[in-house]
This record gives structure tokens, C-alpha cells and sequence, in this order.
């Protein structure tokens, strides 16, 4: 039996706080009791009184709100259609509000209605920019379907809202088991326990895949135990016994891959119900007649509704002449709503039609400067009719508003690189996507692009350093000893390693190794994390800490390298090639004065360093008052290295002076 992840629905119902009006407005009773009885359970009575709240004023802003508690207590007394007609009631009642739009997508996710979950979901996570649910179900969407790259995405920016959440970390892990990586998988299992080391779905996931991909039967018995010993669900710990007297070879072994999630802890559903009806979609002529005749009414925000809905209608209907029809007069009827012309815009845009749609897309832009889908579709078209301008500036609009969005990151340095041709701001992009989303696929084509664009300054030692050969750290393993201290700069991130309680060098060397296998394939992510596993096993590993640096700085990450560099330092003053990387690193981000510290305490212990000489020489010559300081060490270089490729260009240096 293969078990799917379980989302059970979450109804967030709005804080009742924000809409109580005056006491002794007529339904405003009706509305504070109907959400007391709905918390208390008696939904009938909650539906009752919120439906006499709404009839007795027509034209309150609460009503949107109440709308949304009809639906919750339609749904848990298994009124599905009810709940549906609730929901969109509430949105029509008020565009702007979240829990509507979220509940009717969880609805249809429920119902196995995915087509209309999905652009649901999207909507929610565009209004509630901190919540990372809605891109939560995206990603299972995705994955169910075998669209891995953008499940990944998803993911990504979910982990981005909630970097905290095991959970997220997890789903990321069923993402790459999907993609045939269960080592990658075991990363992010291993990360969501370091969250939360009771995590239960982490935990039997992990047991899988140690099972059943990796094949290493005691580290999977050992999983399983700590899961049985976790997971409150009886059936569940029922099922891992199974597993440890299959692995045990008590019971036939017969493969089993088990996806599993902790209830949400919201609302939850009731104990059966039956999936969501598909409804039956509404013809876009009825739809669009349905809008005219709120419109009449003076109903506007509905009818704008009403139109976008008829919109869709017909375009799946394939009738672009009544789509059209549809989506002028959304408007016409809310010029001041800016979902009304991102609509046209999309579909003006869609027919080839720039020019119009560019127009359309500013003014949706214009009307909700926070509406992201607004921003990335004028872009978007912007860069198709030519209007680069417009393109840069809706581009950065794009990822200041959504930063946790890897597509505005990638186009932005797309359009420096391919159509600007700004080399440098096409590095800094390539540089800050890296940085930003080191798991996207198009992460390796950045790097080429990085690589191809600032190659190593000549005769200078390229940016990211080597890792030395791997080395056992000589620690006494049985002993007790306590952390290094290191006093941090004021303001600047530390390194979090815990202090080991007892060091052991052999598991020490162990996680190193698989750091440094990692890092000569560039995936930072992965090397960070075994060498912080070292450096956990054994805290005087120097040389652990110089590759951490090394795996930080090529992330992108200067702050958490030169704490790196600092403490690999300290444990070993003399240690030449942390000195001369972390001088360089200095360089690199104009802190002149801390490089030539550097240099110069390296030059103290190791004299005859050449590329300290040389980079020391350059540091100088960037004051016209140090010449006599860059010449003698120009020269000492030339006499240590005399064929090194920058020895050229030094003498020519020195001869003009």
C-alpha cells in the first residue's frame, strides 16, 4: 500500500476581533453569536445565526467574514456544495481576503480537483506572503504529478516563509527521493531533524529510504525504533514493528514506500466525509449575463467577479471573442481594480497584441503596487515588445516584493546578460541567484556563466580555494575538552556548532570526507553540512573549519567564511593558507586595511610566502604613498617566484618607477 502525504484541511478562520461592529446594529449580535457557537462546535446553530447576520445587513463589510464561517461550518457538517457557494460569496463580498480563497483550494484539493486547487493555492500565496501553506500543497500538487522542477520551486519558497518548518523539509526530501537522489533526500531528512528530533514523518522517511534505496538494514532497524517511539498514531507504530521484523527476517520482506504527515494543527476535519464534487462549471454566456445584472444592481466588486469567472469559462470553452467580451467589461465595471486588467493584460498578451498589453499590465501594476503577478507579467511582456527599460525596473520591483521567488532572480539576470549585455550586473545577479537558491537546476548554468564572466584575476590566486588533503585531526578522542571561544566582531553572524560533549576524531574524519566529496562537486549546501558535522564530532579540526570557509565563501555566504577562516586561526596560528584566504576574502570585499593585517601576520611565521608578497604589493599600489612598501614587495615576489605569470607585469611595474 503506498500512503500519499495527508493534508488535512485547515479552515483559518479570521479573528473575530476585526469585524465587530456596533452592538446595536441590526445582525451585528447574530454575527459575535454565530462565531461562539461555531467554536463551540454547534455548527448548525452558527450557520443559522450567521445567515440571519448577512440578511439583516445586506451591505456590511462583515459579511465578507461571515460568508467564510458559513463555509467552515457548512464543511464540517459535510455541506460541501454549501461550503463552495460560501466561500466564493465571501471572496466576491471581498477580494482582498485570504481565508476564503485558501479554504475553497484546500476544498477542491480535497475533492481531487487539482485544475482549480492549483491557481487557488498560487492566489493565496501571492495575499499572504508569510505563510508558507498554500505553496506547501503547490508542491505536493506538483510532485503527485511528476512535475519535479516545480515542486522544487515551490518548496523553495515555502522553506523561504517557514525556515524553520520540519515539515517543509521533509516534502523537499520526497522531491529528490522522486528524482532518483536518495542521498540528497537523506540531507534534508537529516536537516528537518536537527528542527525537530521527534519529527515523526522525518523520521520514517528516513527508515525507508535506508531501506529501500541506500540497502544499510541497521541504520534503517535504528531509524525505525526511534520512529516507533515517537509516532503517537497506533496504526502507524504498528506498521514500523512490521518493518523491524521484515528487516529482522521474521516476516517475508515485501517493499512498501510509505509517505506519511503530522495532522494540521488548525482546524481539524471531521472523522469521514466524502471527496469534493467537481462542480458543474456554469456556461460563460449565463456567467457573464449573471455579472450584467449585478452590475445593475451596482454591485460592482461581484460583477468584476462574475466577469473574470465568465473569462475562464470561455477561453476553456474556446471562445476568445466572448472571453474578450468577458474581461472589457471586468474593466469597465472596476477601473480601479487592478485583477480586472492583469486579466486583459494576460490575455491581450497571449493574442500578440504588446502594445495594448503593456498598457493593460501598468495599469494593473499601477492600481495594487503589491500585486506580484502583475509585476512578473509586465516584465515579461515588456522584454517581448522591446521596453527593456520598463523590464528592469518591473524586474527589481518583482524581487524586492517576492525576494523568495527564484524565477524574478533568474530573469533579472537574464535580461542584463542576454538582451542589456551588462556583464557586471549580469554577474551580480548570476551571483545573488546562486547565492539565493542553491538547489535550482539552473543554479550549474549560473555558475558557468559566473566562471565565464570574471575569470581569475591574473596572478592572483583564484577565489574559491582548494581543500587541503584530508588529515585526521589529533584529538584525544576519549577526553572531554571544552569549545574554542572566539571573540566575534560586533553585529556580524557567528557560526552555530554545538559543542561536542565527548570528541571523536574517527567520526570526525568520517563527515569530513564526505565534505570534501561534495565540494569538489560544488554542492555547497551539502559540504557545509558535513563539515559542520565534523567540526561537531571534533571541535579542534582546523582543517574542517578552513574547508567550511572555503564551501561558505563559494556560497556566497563572506560573513560565515571569515568566522570560518577566524577560528581555523585561532586553533592554529601558523596555519599560512587561512591567513592568506581570509586576506583575500578581506580583499574581496574592500576591507583593505583587515587584508594587509592578515598578510602581514602570515608574512611574520612564513616569509617566503610569494602570493602574499605579490597580493600585499597590490594592496599597497592602490596608494600613491606607499610605493616604497609595493616596490619591496614586488621584489621580494620576483626573487621568490621569478616565473610566476604576474612576474611580467611586476617588473613592468617596477621599471616605471
Amino acid at each position: 500500500m503506498y500512503r500519499t502525504l495527508q493534508y488535512f484541511l485547515i479552515l483559518a478562520v479570521p479573528v473575530a476581533a476585526l469585524f465587530v461592529g456596533c452592538s446595536g446594529e441590526p445582525g451585528a449580535r447574530e454575527f459575535r453569536n454565530g462565531i461562539r457557537e461555531l467554536e463551540q462546535g454547534r455548527h448548525v446553530r452558527a450557520m443559522a445565526l450567521l445567515e440571519k447576520s448577512v440578511s439583516r445587513r445586506p451591505a456590511s463589510g462583515e459579511n465578507a467574514a461571515a460568508h467564510n464561517y458559513i463555509g467552515v461550518a457548512a464543511w464540517r457538517l459535510g455541506r460541501v456544495q454549501r461550503a463552495i457557494e460560501a466561500f466564493e460569496n465571501s471572496r466576491r463580498q471581498d477580494p482582498n481576503l485570504f481565508e476564503p480563497v485558501y479554504n475553497l483550494a484546500v476544498l477542491y484539493h480535497g475533492g481531487g480537483d487539482m485544475e482549480k486547487a492549483a491557481p487557488l493555492f498560487e492566489e493565496a500565496a501571492r495575499m499572504a506572503p508569510q505563510d508558507s501553506r498554500p505553496l506547501e500543497f503547490l508542491g505536493h500538487i506538483h510532485l503527485k504529478a511528476g512535475r519535479l522542477p516545480e515542486s522544487r520551486r515551490a518548496f523553495f519558497g515555502a522553506l523561504a516563509r517557514a525556515p524553520q518548518s520540519a515539515r517543509v523539509l521533509t516534502s523537499m526530501a520526497l522531491v529528490d527521493r522522486a528524482a532518483g537522489d536518495p542521498g540528497k533526500a537523506v540531507f534534508y531528512l537529516m536537516q528537518a531533524l536537527e528542527r525537530n528530533a521527534a519529527y515523526a514523518p522525518a523520521l520514517y522517511n528516513l527508515a525507508v529510504i535506508y531501506r529501500d534505496d541506500l540497502k544499510d538494514e541497521a541504520q534503517a532497524s535504528a531509524t525505525f525504533e526511534r520512529y516507533v517511539e515517537t509516532e503517537p498514531d497506533e496504526a502507524r507504530r504498528l506498521e514500523a514493528s512490521a518493518a523491524l521484523q521484515k528487516l529482522s527476517g521474521e516476516l517475508p520482506v515485501a517493499a512498501e514506500p510509505v509517505v506519511q504527515e503530522e495532522v494540521a494543527p488548525v482546524i481539524e476535519p471531521p472523522s469521514t466525509h466524502e471527496p469534493v464534487p467537481a462542480a458543474q462549471p456554469r456556461k460563460a454566456e449565463d456567467l457573464l449575463k449573471a455579472a450584467r445584472e449585478e452590475a445593475r444592481k451596482r454591485n460592482a466588486p461581484a460583477a468584476v467577479a462574475l466577469c473574470l469567472e465568465a473569462a475562464e469559462q470561455a477561453a476553456r470553452e474556446e471562445n476568445p471573442k466572448l472571453q474578450e467580451q468577458a474581461l472589457r467589461l471586468a474593466v469597465e465595471l472596476g477601473f480601479d481594480q487592478a485583477q480586472a486588467h492583469l486579466a486583459l493584460g494576460r490575455f491581450l498578451s497571449a493574442r500578440g497584441d504588446r502594445t495594448a498589453a503593456v498598457r493593460s499590465l501598468k495599469q494593473a501594476a499601477l492600481l495594487d503596487p503589491q500585486l506580484v503577478a502583475a509585476h512578473e507579467a509586465l516584465a515579461e511582456e515588456a522584454v517581448k515588445a522591446g521596453e527593456y527599460d520598463t523590464a528592469v525596473v518591473t524586474m527589481k520591483q518583482v524581487v524586492q516584493l517576492a525576494p523568495e521567488r527564484a524565477d524574478g532572480w533568474w530573469s533579472l539576470a537574464l535580461l542584463y546578460d542576454e538582451r542589456l549585455g551588462i556583464p557586471a550586473r549580469a554577474l551580480e545577479g548570476y551571483r545573488e541567484f546562486v547565492k539565493r537558491f542553491p538547489g535550482d537546476p539552473r543554479v550549474v548554468r549560473a555558475q558557468n556563466r559566473i566562471d565565464e564572466l570574471a575569470p581569475p584575476a591574473r596572478g592572483e590566486t583564484a577565489s574559491r580555494p582548494p581543500a587541503p588533503p584530508v588529515s585526521a585531526p589529533a584529538a584525544d578522542s576519549a577526553a572531554t575538552l571544552p569549545r574554542v571561544v572566539v571573540t566575534q566582531p560586533s553585529g556580524e553572524r557567528r557560526l552555530n556548532i554545538r559543542r561536542p560533549v565527548v570528541r571523536n576524531a574517527q567520526a570526525a574524519v568520517q563527515a569530513y570526507n564526505r565534505g570534501t566529496l561534495y565540494q569538489q562537486g560544488e554542492d555547497w549546501d551539502r559540504a557545509i553540512f558535513f563539515y559542520t558535522r565534523a567540526l561537531e564530532n571534533d571541535d579542534t579540526f582546523t582543517t574542517a573549519y578552513f574547508n567550511l570557509a572555503a564551501a561558505y565563501w563559494a556560497k556566497g555566504d563572506h560573513v560565515l567564511a571569515k568566522d570560518a577562516y577566524r577560528l581555523a586561526i585561532e586553533l592554529q596560528p601558523e596555519a599560512a593558507a587561512a591567513r592568506f584566504n581570509l586576506a583575500l576574502l578581506h580583499r574581496e570585499l574592500r576591507e583593505r586595511d583587515k587584508a594587509i593585517e592578515q598578510l602581514e601576520a602570515l608574512l611574520k611565521t612564513t616569509p617566503d610566502h610569494a602570493q602574499a608578497h605579490y597580493v600585499l604589493g597590490l594592496l599597497y599600489a592602490e596608494a600613491p604613498a606607499n610605493v616604497e612598501k609595493t616596490g619591496q614587495h614586488y621584489r621580494k615576489f620576483l626573487e621568490l617566484a621569478p616565473n610566476d605569470p604576474a612576474a611580467g607585469v611586476v617588473r613592468e611595474w617596477l621599471r616605471g618607477r
